[in-house]
């Protein structure tokens, strides 16, 4: 809401024209812009369409009287301050209006100058309630920008979006859509906040045409371009389109299904808001994805130039990243959890950079001290990637991926469970892949040999449930 030095707009609800006649009269050479209503039937459209800084409401009225369209205004929170008329005045009149939400009452017969004394006093109430709901809005603008900060998907920003629209619009429905490179438009969420299950269904070639806007849309039932609704049409509706780049990406679609029911210009104003600050932020996110890919990349390709020193290592961490893929799937692990051990998976390797591999590369057995040397790939690798920020989650994974689940491996000596999962994981991937293909030192074993070599280990250097799950895998893909 915004206070503007325009004259204070004041709705009188009367059902005696005379009275109408002469506060709009005297009101309106006071400088007030008036407008009136004969019943509260009439005063309810009226607000519901307009924006008043007092209703000024005869409470003894007939269809709709002052007491209901005080429970009316409370019940939706409508910003404006209402004064009660009454002929009837009593102590216990004056005390029920308070109550139900009265910031004063009026006697009849009144004296123009208790109008203006009163007047005054409420426009300052209500300016006082305006800048009170602009703190609130700032503030919750702000928190959700602190929010959005925190956020590193474009999926996290619209959960955010979502919670933030109900809270500040009370819809009845709320919609996101991603705008893609042909025009046409993808639903990506939807959150049904009402009891209907029959929702708008808008017609996806006219919704291009207000997808490509560059501002906020408010529509209302009656003034929607035709078509644009082939069922259920709601009887407000907001549009705005989520720019990222400076082209519109997304899109959110916003509606009340009640017909006493409206979006109002100030909170077209705050949807505009929230719409331009989450582009931001998801600009933001998509730029750090793409160096991150792009950094990811280039280890990753640094680690298959040092695989594709040796033909018997070429897509040997990809074959492990497929692997583990597969056990993380049997595991139903997250998405984002099966995504960190799959790029820990690409990078197992990425410590080999730091030993002279190519003296390993051998027919023979090594030495001791070759073994040793070998060992330090872990650590090499912790070491390579601990700068990188992004990379901090999948850490424990590469370093540990030789530890034995009976506390024999390296470098740390973990057991059991103390080893990381993705780790535990990459053990079982990297050794099947290893038994699995040529080495200098032996040729490539076959499926049998290396599944009946893994139940051997299990419970000695694999989790002995990961070896099972692993093996369930393999089984149900060979009766496929």
């Amino acid at each position: 809401m915004v206070i503007s030095a325009r004259k204070p707009k004041i709705l009188i609800v009367d059902d005696e024209p005379v009275i109408r006649d002469i506060l709009t009269e005297f009101l309106s050479l006071e400088g007030y812009d008036i407008e009136t209503a004969h019943d509260g039937l009439e005063a309810r459209e009226k607000i519901l369409s307009g924006k008043y800084t007092v209703i000024l409401s005869d409470l003894k009225m007939p269809n709709l009287d002052g007491m209901q369209l005080l429970q009316f205004i409370n019940d939706r929170r409508i910003p404006v301050v209402p004064i009660i008329m009454t002929g009837y005045g009593t102590i216990e009149t004056a005390i029920d209006a308070m109550k139900a939400g009265a910031y004063d009452y009026i006697l009849k017969p009144f004296k123009m100058e208790d109008i203006i004394r009163i007047l005054d006093r409420a426009i300052e109430r209500y300016n006082l309630i305006a800048e009170n709901i602009q703190l609130r809005e700032a503030l919750s603008l702000y928190h959700m920008s602190e929010e959005m900060s925190s956020k590193h998907t474009p999926e996290g920003i619209f959960e955010l979006i979502i919670s933030a629209l109900s809270e500040a619009l009370s819809p009845d429905v709320i919609e996101v859509y991603e705008i893609q490179k042909n025009k046409s438009l993808r639903i990506i969420t939807r959150k049904n906040l009402s009891q209907e299950e029959s929702l708008p269904k808008l017609d996806p070639e006219r919704l291009k045409f207000i997808a490509a806007s560059s501002s906020t849309t408010l529509l209302e039932d009656g003034s929607y371009p035709e078509g644009l609704f082939v069922e259920n049409t709601p009887a407000s509706a907001l549009f705005a389109p989520i720019k990222v780049n400076g082209v519109n990406q997304y899109l959110l679609a916003i509606y009340k299904l009640s017909s006493n029911q409206i979006f109002t210009e100030g909170q077209r104003k705050t949807v505009l808001t929230i719409a331009d600050r989450s582009g931001a932020h998801i600009e933001n996110i998509q730029l750090v994805m793409k160096m991150q890919t792009t950094f990811s990349e280039t280890i990753q390709g640094f680690a298959m130039a040092i695989e594709a020193k040796d033909r018997y290592t070429i897509g040997h961490s990809e074959r492990v990243a497929k692997i583990a893929l597969e056990l993380c799937k049997g595991l139903g692990l997250s998405e984002e959890e099966t995504g960190r051990i799959f790029q820990a998976a690409l990078l197992h390797d990425i410590g080999k950079i730091g030993i002279r591999y190519e003296e390993l590369n051998k027919p023979e057995k090594l030495t001791p001290k070759e073994y040793e040397m070998f060992k330090l790939h872990p650590v090499i690798g912790k070491k390579i990637l601990q700068p990188i920020t992004f990379l901090q989650d999948i850490l424990p994974d590469i370093y540990h991926h030789h530890e034995q689940y009976d506390g024999s491996g390296y470098p740390d000596g973990l057991r059991g469970e103390e080893i990381p999962l993705g780790a535990r994981i990459l053990a079982i991937a990297d050794t099947y892949d290893a038994m699995t293909s040529d080495r200098p030192y032996r040729p490539a074993l076959s499926h049998e040999i290396a599944i009946e070599e893994l139940k051997r280990c299990a419970g000695t250097q694999f989790d002995p449930k990961l070896v099972e799950i692993f093996i369930d895998i393999y089984n149900n893909r060979k009766a496929k």
